[in-house]
């Protein structure tokens, strides 16, 4: 399988999911060999951080047009030599453990430089009192880089526990190169009680919006900064996982860099925070346009069909919708929804932009930089780059047109280089998934299948033809790929090929229509 695609899944059981990995049930071994192995009680303290300056600096820039500053980023530099404790169990299994905290801190996460872990091991993170647990990670989470990032833990201290069998005995390699100390509130039920924050919506209050799924929360430069993005289509409908987000939140290693799905509430109030979120870590920056404030960027995995994530449609126009609304995480909370009437052709520091000079509902804040604005078609027409709109005073917001981007974006989001100014969002909705196929340059799925099926093209060129032969080879269809289904309706239920014509070789699968 292809490196930049490793996947990388973890269940969070509270808070933000620290990075999309595979996670095994199970709790940490320690909590089922007490006679075995002693709790940690000695922890390693972090330096003490001003707080008031941090707050001062903060205040001293336009939040909108940097990522939200929550976390203060402290520089380690600890491993399974030089920190924590073993313990051998009586079997020749071996547990590293290794406590960490901070005064006064409200959160702590960690970027590990050093991340391999060999067959059979596991690695967890929790806090002291057992209520939150992240984990357990696998080898499935090793990546060629080594650097992997996790999510915030609540409260000043956190635990990271590594079983390793006696089989792979000093295998594995774990290392930190930093840890961030959360020093802002996070927790969105006190965030809603805060006055400032009165006109903020939670998304499931305007009903469905199958968009909502599609806005993502990004956490940048070493887990300290928060802002938003959007999942996005592309002309070869394949699912390929390309967010736009404001070139302005490219902050730090994209390796560590984390996109949550489906931050939201169930409820419209009072908040309810869903306990097991949706997170990917990592992603390549395809495009960075710093003078027009846009960016592409490709997700180191496509999020889980399970998710059932919606993968938003765009539009290139320059035509006026007459209602406009956005999706955001302002200051890392869940996400919101804003509504407006028309927006305006505007210029704002140089940048060619939709202007929304007051909203209808809602309101953006830090956090919301790089909020996708949506038209009436529930198209992306732009990207939050700046403004002055608040809950208490109002004021406008300014999203830099997506057009601004299309250049450098046309080979991404329409490889086949069609006459399209526009594509409407999907989600992949696939009846059957096996993940067995991401495993694969070239997939079909569903398969079996019985009214259509798609092509998934995870190789390094582009599909020029998809053919439909019989069980002896006989061609029964050869069209031009588009990116759009194979339809299956006119056939008799039985066994069939799937041939997909790249630039230099053709692909057989197997397709059983049912």
């Amino acid at each position: 399988m292809n490196q930049r695609l490793t996947i990388l899944f973890i269940c969070l059981l509270v808070g933000i999911s620290a990075g999309a990995q595979v996670s095994v049930s199970g709790h940490p071994v320690s909590w089922n060999s007490s006679n075995d192995i002693q709790e940690i009680t000695t922890y390693i303290d972090l330096p003490p951080i001003d707080v008031a300056q941090l707050m001062a600096e903060d205040d001293a820039v336009d939040l909108k047009e940097v990522p939200y500053r929550f976390a203060f980023k402290h520089n380690v530099s600890l491993n399974t030599a030089n920190s924590g404790r073993w313990s051998t169990l009586s079997n020749g299994d071996r547990v590293w453990m290794l406590g960490i905290q901070a005064e006064n801190a409200k959160g702590l996460s960690v970027v590990f430089d050093h991340f391999s872990l060999p067959a059979g091991s596991v690695l967890h993170l929790y806090t002291p009192d057992r209520e939150n647990v992240i984990g357990a990670l696998t080898k499935e989470n090793n990546k060629t880089s080594g650097v992997l990032s996790t999510s915030v833990l609540p409260g000043n201290a956190i635990v990271i526990e590594y079983y390793e069998p006696y089989r792979v005995r000093q295998q594995g390699d774990i290392s930190l190169r930093s840890i961030a100390q959360v020093y802002k509130t996070t927790d969105p039920n006190i965030r809603e009680s805060i006055e400032e924050n009165g006109c903020l919506q939670n998304v499931v209050c305007s009903g469905s919006l199958p968009q909502s799924s599609s806005a993502v929360l990004i956490t940048v430069d070493e887990g300290t900064r928060w802002a938003t993005g959007t999942l996005v289509n592309n002309a070869n409908f394949d699912g390929k996982p390309y967010v736009i987000t404001g070139s302005q939140n490219l902050w730090g290693d994209p390796e560590t860099w984390l996109f949550t799905f489906n931050y939201h509430s169930s409820e419209c109030f009072p908040s309810s925070v869903d306990k097991e979120n949706k997170s990917i870590s990592g992603a390549v920056i395809k495009s960075n346009l710093t003078d027009e404030k846009l960016a592409l960027l490709e997700l180191s995995k496509r999020p889980l069909v399970e998710w059932n994530i919606f993968y938003s449609g765009w539009e290139i126009s320059s035509a006026t919708p007459q209602n406009v609304y956005s999706l955001h995480h302002p200051a890392g909370d869940l996400q919101k929804h804003n509504t407006a009437g028309a927006p305006t052709p505007d210029q704002y520091l140089g940048v060619d932009t939709w202007r929304v000079s007051s909203w209808d509902s809602g309101s953006t804040e830090s956090g919301s930089s790089g909020a996708p604005l949506f038209n009436d078609h529930n198209r992306l027409i732009g990207v939050l780059y700046g403004g002055q709109s608040t809950c208490m005073d109002g004021g406008a917001d300014y999203f830099s047109k997506l057009s601004n981007g299309w250049s450098a974006f046309e080979k991404y989001l329409n490889p086949f280089n069609q006459n399209l100014r526009s594509i409407a969002g999907m989600y992949l909705g696939f009846e059957v998934m096996n993940n067995q196929v991401f495993k694969e340059d070239i997939a079909i799925f569903p398969n079996p299948a019985a009214n259509q099926v798609r092509v998934l093209n995870d190789s390094d060129e582009p599909i020029q033809f998809i053919a439909l032969l019989d069980i002896q080879g006989r061609v029964l269809s050869r069209e031009a790929y588009t990116g759009q289904p194979v339809i299956l309706n006119h056939l008799p239920n039985g066994v069939y090929f799937i041939e997909v014509q790249l630039l230099t070789k053709n692909v057989q699968r197997r397709l059983i229509k049912n």
